[in-house]
Formats: C-alpha cells, sequence, structure tokens
C-alpha cells in the first residue's frame, strides 16, 4: 500500500518463509563483510500468490567500517523460473520415456568431434560414465565388420542432409556382442 511503512522486517515477513533464514543470513553476511549481496527469492505477495524475486544490493559505511544502508534492486523473475521449472519436467519426462523404450540419446559436435551421450546410451555401449566420447570411439566400439559401413552411412546421410538408420553389432569392453539400433539426422549451418 502507498502508506506502507517499508522496514528490512516488513521485506522479510513478505519473504517466503523456506526462503526467509537464508536470505536475513545472506544479507547480513554481505554487510559484515563487505561483499555484494545477490540472492534468488520466493516472495509472498498480499493475495497470497508467490512470485520469483532477483535481488542485488551493495552496503554502504561509516568511515569505522559500520554498515550504514544497504542499496539495491529487486527483479521479478518468476517468468523465467517457470520456463525452467517448465523445461527440468520435459526433460525428466523424456528421460524417462528413453529409459522406458530402451532408448539412449547421444549428440555430435561436428566441428569438435566431441559427443554427448545420455546415461542410458552409455548403458547401452557400456561405457563408463567419465568416459571421452567422441566420433572415433563411438567407431572404435563398433564391430569390425560393421565400422566402416556404419561410418559411410553417417557421412553420406550428413552429405546429403537425410535421415539414417541402421542396425549393427558392437562390442562391449568384455567382449560381448550385442545389437544396436541407431537413428540420426544432420543439423546445418547457412553455409
Amino acid at each position: 500500500e502507498p502508506d506502507q511503512k517499508l522496514t528490512y522486517e516488513f521485506f522479510l515477513n513478505m519473504v517466503h518463509p523456506q526462503d526467509r533464514q537464508r536470505i536475513d543470513s545472506t544479507a547480513r553476511y554481505a554487510l559484515e563483510n563487505r561483499v555484494d549481496y545477490d540472492q534468488e527469492m520466493r516472495i509472498l505477495l498480499p493475495d497470497g500468490s508467490l512470485r520469483w524475486v532477483a535481488g542485488k544490493g551493495r552496503g554502504f559505511y561509516d568511515p569505522d567500517g559500520k554498515p550504514l544502508r544497504m542499496i539495491g534492486i529487486d527483479m521479478d523473475i518468476t517468468e523465467r523460473k517457470q520456463a525452467e521449472e517448465a523445461l527440468k519436467q520435459s526433460e525428466e519426462k523424456l528421460r524417462l520415456a528413453l529409459e522406458g523404450s530402451n532408448m539412449g540419446l547421444w549428440d555430435w559436435d561436428i566441428a569438435s568431434g566431441q559427443m554427448f551421450w545420455s546415461d542410458y546410451c552409455k548403458k547401452i555401449f557400456a561405457v563408463k560414465q567419465d568416459t571421452k566420447l567422441t566420433y572415433d570411439f563411438f567407431l572404435s566400439v563398433i564391430h569390425s565388420e560393421h565400422r566402416k559401413r556404419i561410418d559411410d552411412l553417417i557421412r553420406n546421410a550428413l552429405n546429403d542432409k537425410t535421415l539414417f538408420d541402421t542396425e549393427f553389432q558392437i562390442i562391449w569392453a568384455d567382449g560381448s556382442v550385442h545389437w544396436v539400433f541407431a537413428k540420426g539426422q544432420g543439423f546445418y549451418d547457412n553455409q
């Protein structure tokens, strides 16, 4: 309200109860240690609705170093937080769908040669979590009878801008042979 007396206590009472202690401790720490304050928090509006706020502040001190005030800004980041949560839920649904269907996801950065494999893709190929994944590594786990054919299929699909899908055998580190079905398509820049 326009005539509301604005105090630090009033501000803290607007902060969501689960965030209140953290925000108070962080603000006090920032003042005592002469560091900038930078936090995200939930606030409860008088109508009961919840909003996310990013707050940044800086303390000002007297000649003896005693804090006099903190000034700062607050920005409503509710839409960004909602988008982050929606993305997180979408990624979790995708993960569950891939695992439920025994599928793994991979992404190959052609310029660097680096590959990203989802956890389930690593499981399919029986590789350790910390394995450095490159296209050359991928080719190395393919059975030697299939390796050239798969490399040619992928390169032709990239050159022709077509989808590829094929089956091939891979060899796990323990020497066992397994069949894999792979599907992929390229993404291209303007050139």
